[in-house]
């Protein structure tokens, strides 16, 4: 996919406008549902719109989430951001200054992270589990 969205971006300078317009008319950025694949097999993944994903979570806490609760992965309980870095790590121009992806996940994701915490554990729990992490 990397060698994809490369070509595609070299091909925008000669028609950027139209471009944009033909990838934003639905979701076109493919995010695999396993961070360990082979880039030379086929990976199980879904395509989703930009503003379904950001470029990097620094804080680490959405990774964080989906490993202390793996059944709030699905989109139902887990509604956050995904991030590209290490997907297409050659890729952030593309992916931030072309297709408007955000940098970072907003502050709703982070509290909604708080809100889904607050659903499937105890806060005594939730709080060791973050502070051991840090």
């Amino acid at each position: 996919m990397t060698k994809l969205y490369a070509f595609i971006w070299n091909e925008m300078a000669s028609s950027k406008k139209k471009t944009m317009e033909d990838l934003m008319s639905g979701p076109f950025i493919f995010v695999p549902y396993s961070s360990v694949y082979d880039h030379d097999h086929a990976v199980c993944g879904t395509f989703v719109s930009p503003n379904e994903v950001c470029w990097h979570d620094s804080t680490g806490t959405v990774q964080q989430m989906k490993e202390f609760h793996p059944q709030c992965s699905s989109s139902s309980y887990f509604p956050i951001n995904k991030s590209l870095c290490n997907i297409y790590p050659s890729l952030r121009a593309f992916f931030v200054d072309e297709c408007q992806v955000q940098e970072a996940p907003p502050l709703c994701s982070y509290m909604q992270i708080l809100l889904q915490l607050s659903t499937v554990t105890l806060p005594s729990q939730a709080a060791d589990k973050v502070s051991s992490e840090l």
